[in-house]
């Protein structure tokens, strides 16, 4: 049986933040060895922290960060805090397969926050943080330990960091305890005889289009269900269309996606470049929403992506037509139960993008979000 045990740690002053996360990070590291000690003899987790006094972890005070310490954050206030679902009334950190978490959500599902992290971590692998620290200011200074053992600072939220591999509501108890396939496995194959001029994202889709990707809640009314995924045409242009890809907005309560999606490669000479877009909200007539990069081996060219001039919101009132887009044609329109039921129905755009200097040999495209209320979405980029 290991039982961790080192010093105690000192105590800190009000005046030094950097020792007291460092401190902190000691505390977490130190406990992280406990549990993984607790686990190798009984083949499971604690449901607490205090299971690990004194058989894993000899010193109960590396339960408290300093700071907890400092401010005199006591038993009594601990206990207090359980008792509201914030803390194990033996620790001041957050155990993530604590069972004293009160969440509604997992309580309605008939799931533990051990089910729930596990899962997570079957999604993610171990960046899933284990302990959490909430004690430190700053809106960065969340300090975390994963099941790696790695430390690292993050906001309230930590999957606002991961949002590049998983979108944060698909984090979110809902939909990790859905029977739902992740998304790559339900796309549809690339069509054979697609062209490389065809740009192949399969592997950067975030978003399936028969999910309902702006619902939290599992409710897939307001999907691109009825678009014909695959090969789509519009004029003479061919798009490989069988996912999407939604970027950051300030619409959303929290950062949910992605701020960019980087590197598409495309690595052949391109005079023209086509995309399948739309997006989620209304912003103001002429607001750069988004900013398409080509980038070539010397330079690069970069086009504004506009509300109202590229593209606009998905859902428009039939009875209520739109003036002409500047760079934009509306390629396809359709229904959803959601639209249907606000009196709305669903468009896609194609917009095209001229390189100013003629022809030349594009390496990537970069499509990042212009951080506007207004949220894009790209289904496809064809270049020629």
């Amino acid at each position: 049986m290991l039982a961790v045990c080192l010093l105690p740690l000192a105590n800190i002053t009000a005046d030094e933040p950097t020792a007291a996360i460092e401190k902190c990070g000691q505390n977490l590291s130190i406990v992280f060895d406990a549990i993984q000690a607790y686990r190798r003899e009984l083949k499971t987790f604690p449901d607490r922290l205090e299971q690990l006094v004194p058989d894993y972890l000899r010193d109960p005070s590396y339960l408290v960060c300093p700071l907890a310490q400092r401010d005199g954050d006591n038993i009594k206030n601990r206990e207090r805090l359980a008792a509201a679902g914030v803390f194990d009334s033996f620790s001041s950190y957050d155990y993530e397969l604590s069972d004293r978490t009160k969440n509604t959500t997992l309580l309605s599902l008939n799931k533990s926050p051990q089910e729930y992290k596990l899962r997570q971590r079957a999604l993610l692998g171990d960046v899933v943080p284990l302990l959490r620290c909430l004690r430190h200011p700053g809106t960065r200074h969340r300090l975390n330990i994963s099941f790696k053992r790695e430390l690292f600072e993050s906001g309230d939220y930590w999957e606002v960091d991961v949002r590049h591999l998983i979108p944060h509501f698909q984090l979110m108890p809902q939909w990790v305890f859905s029977d739902r396939l992740p998304i790559k496995p339900r796309l549809l194959p690339r069509w054979g005889g697609s062209q490389k001029n065809l740009l192949d994202l399969t592997e950067r889709y975030n978003c399936h289009p028969s999910d309902g990707w702006l619902s939290w809640d599992l409710e897939d009314t307001n999907t691109l269900r009825n678009f014909p995924a695959g090969l789509f045409s519009f004029k003479g242009i061919e798009f490989d269309a069988r996912g999407l890809f939604q970027l950051e907005g300030l619409r959303f309560p929290q950062p949910a996606f992605p701020d960019g999606l980087t590197n598409i490669p495309v690595k052949m000479m391109v005079r023209r470049i086509h995309l399948l877009h739309a997006t989620e909200g209304e912003e103001i007539s002429g607001r750069e929403i988004a900013v398409l990069v080509a980038k070539a081996p010397l330079s690069t060219a970069k086009f504004p992506i506009r509300y109202g001039i590229e593209t606009r919101h998905w859902w428009f009132d039939p009875n209520m037509p739109d003036q002409p887009l500047e760079n934009g044609q509306v390629a396809w329109t359709g229904e959803n139960p959601a639209a249907t039921c606000a009196g709305k129905k669903l468009r896609l755009f194609v917009s095209t993008f001229e390189m100013p200097a003629g022809s030349q040999y594009i390496n990537g495209l970069d499509y990042l979000s212009g951080q506007s209320h207004s949220a894009p979405f790209l289904l496809a980029v064809t270049v020629e």
